[in-house]
């Protein structure tokens, strides 16, 4: 059996094929794509024994076989998938890329919070929603 989901980051699609569900944080959601949309890059997971914490990946234009330890697949998230498998450098091929931010609106105009990920973006937004009513 193997699920498969799509996420669409920016207008670059990642299908991600998995023998079981990949898990992932509250809000991650909002980036699943539905319908028949076609995928720019698809990742194929497979578990294997003795990889390892980390992910071996073979390209084959647009895809990614992505073999993970068995031990550790249950564990993953798609958020960790796409790090270990450098999706990053692939959105800049289709010239795009990924700006890891949070963002606010307030009466004079919005901000943009951008940083490494556990640094207080997502503090700081909170912040000025809670001083400032930005939305």
């Amino acid at each position: 059996m193997t699920v498969e989901r799509k996420f669409n980051f920016g207008g670059i699609v990642f299908s991600i094929a998995s023998p079981i569900p990949l898990k992932e944080k509250t809000g991650f959601e909002s980036f699943a794509e539905n319908g028949d949309v076609i995928a720019d890059f698809t990742i194929e997971v497979r578990g294997e024994e003795g990889i390892g914490n980390g992910i071996r990946t073979l390209r084959n234009g647009d895809i990614i076989e992505a073999a993970v330890d068995s031990k550790y697949l249950s564990g993953i998230t798609v958020t960790n998938l796409l790090s270990l498998a450098n999706a990053a450098h692939f959105v800049i091929e289709k010239d795009a890329f990924v700006l890891h931010s949070s963002h606010v609106s307030t009466d004079k105009g919005s901000i943009l919070f951008t940083a490494a990920s556990g640094t207080g973006k997502s503090t700081q937004a909170a912040f000025w929603r809670r001083a400032r009513e930005a939305v």
